[in-house]
């Protein structure tokens, strides 16, 4: 504004009562807050106490329909291990649908040799799960089993490994601690990236702010 009318105009103190007029006005504010950094500094979600206690979703849709009449992949992940599920469905299916599934499925671990997509999901769940995490420092697999998944090219090579019960919670329980420390770091650093994008905020009683909201 203060550009378009320096052309034509002028007077004494114009660019401060132009910048004043553009900071009350409220159409001005509805269009340049896309252009602003966001307030306030960054609040990180809290860490689970432990696994499946906080449970992301993500559908991916439209993909080729197969055999099987899928067409949506439903990923289903656990925040603290970072282990996932990689679950052939329809996008037409209803919530009772999705929470049978869920009942069936989120727990097992299988594969089938087949050809369409959906039916390699189980191997792409396990080079997930079998892969390194840095967030936690180890493979999903890892953390929830003791050791990183094992193929038959090695189980005989490596041997089984048995654990008592009192063991396994000690292990399990130095494990969590262990992520838990490392998401908390990942966490420090995520926010001081995110706060350098953003700016402090501070209000008082009685002030108006813009809300930028969705229908």
């Amino acid at each position: 504004m203060y550009q378009d009318l320096k052309r034509e105009y002028w007077w004494p103190g114009m660019k401060y009562e132009v910048t004043k007029y553009v900071s009350k006005c409220l159409t001005c504010a509805q269009v340049k807050v896309k252009h602003q950094k966001p307030y306030g500094k960054n609040q990180p979600l809290d860490i689970p106490e432990w696994k499946w206690e906080h449970i992301p979703l993500d559908f991916i849709t439209k993909l080729p329909r197969t055999a099987k009449g899928h067409d949506t992949i439903w990923v289903i992940m656990d925040r603290l291990t970072k282990s996932a599920h990689f679950l052939p469905i329809r996008e037409t299916f209803s919530l009772e649908r999705l929470v049978e599934v869920f009942i069936n499925e989120v727990v097992a671990w299988h594969g089938m040799p087949l050809t369409s997509w959906d039916s390699h999901l189980p191997l792409a769940e396990f080079s997930y799960n079998n892969n390194y995490q840095s967030t936690i420092d180890m493979p999903p697999y890892e953390m929830m089993c003791g050791r990183r998944c094992r193929t038959p090219v090695c189980l005989g090579e490596i041997g089984q490994k048995e654990l008592g019960n009192l063991e396994v919670i000690q292990v399990m329980s130095e494990r969590f601690d262990h992520i838990k420390a490392r998401m908390k770091a990942a966490q420090d650093r995520q926010k001081s990236y995110a706060d350098k994008l953003r700016r402090p905020i501070a209000f008082n009683v009685g002030d108006r702010v813009m809300l930028k909201v969705s229908p």
